[in-house]
């Protein structure tokens, strides 16, 4: 239905219209993406409506295959003083090269690190922390994945997907000290980031054998009272 808008007035017609336009995007529709970013760029956008067009046309041309044009639409946007879509533009540019590799893991963090204080509230910063706590996990920053997770889980209580993202902590909890990744943790690290994360011990045989391979391992290096301490917790 985008075509009805060229009937619409600007002020109807630059919102819609780019509702439109990432519309088509999303379902891969790049002939109508084009036909509708082509008629918002012919109208009189404001500075902040512009930007929001060239952070969409960044899309569409991440969709049309070409990369380096994506990329250089979404600096752009970084230096705009659109907030929104320099958050965007950032968040876009960054999974795409992580995507090609061509930003290592850890560069990635910084980005979105620098976003937690680009925009705060709803769901795009529900995202972004999420992404970030992923981020530290997949790099095996156990501490910081966690704690980020968790400040996504306290924050936003209400958010359709906050079970999702507390089932990724103690999916990444179990694999920590059931699955054997702590192994690779001194001891004490591994005991210090139990302590503050006790609370994703699963209840039953599952929790009782994540507590007896901390012990047994705390016992090996003569932490004999600490690992008598946890069982018995």
């Amino acid at each position: 239905t985008g075509p009805i808008l060229q009937g619409y007035p600007e002020v109807l017609k630059i919102p819609l219209g780019l509702i439109a336009a990432e519309a088509a995007i999303d379902v891969g529709d790049i002939r109508q993406a084009s036909q509708l970013l082509d008629a918002l760029g012919m109208g009189s956008p404001t500075p902040a409506q512009a930007t929001q067009i060239t952070y969409v046309e960044g899309r569409l041309l991440e969709l049309a295959g070409d990369f380096e044009g994506a990329v250089a639409k979404w600096e752009e946007v970084e230096f705009s003083s659109h907030r929104p879509s320099r958050a965007k533009a950032v968040v876009a540019r960054t999974e795409l090269l992580l995507k090609l590799e061509r930003i290592a893991r850890a560069e990635a963090i910084e980005d979105y690190e620098r976003l937690r204080y680009a925009w705060r509230g709803d769901d795009f910063e529900f995202a972004t922390l999420r992404r970030l706590g992923q981020l530290y996990l997949e790099e095996s920053d156990y501490r910081n994945g966690l704690r980020t997770m968790r400040q996504v889980v306290t924050h936003f209580r209400e958010h359709k997907d906050s079970q999702v993202v507390a089932q990724e902590m103690a999916d990444a909890f179990s694999r920590l000290y059931l699955d054997g990744a702590a192994d690779v943790l001194p001891p004490v690290t591994a005991i210090a980031l139990y302590d503050e994360f006790k609370e994703l011990t699963p209840s039953g045989e599952k929790g009782d054998e994540m507590v007896r391979k901390l012990a047994d391992r705390l016992v090996g290096v003569d932490l004999l009272d600490r690992g008598a301490k946890l069982l018995d917790e």
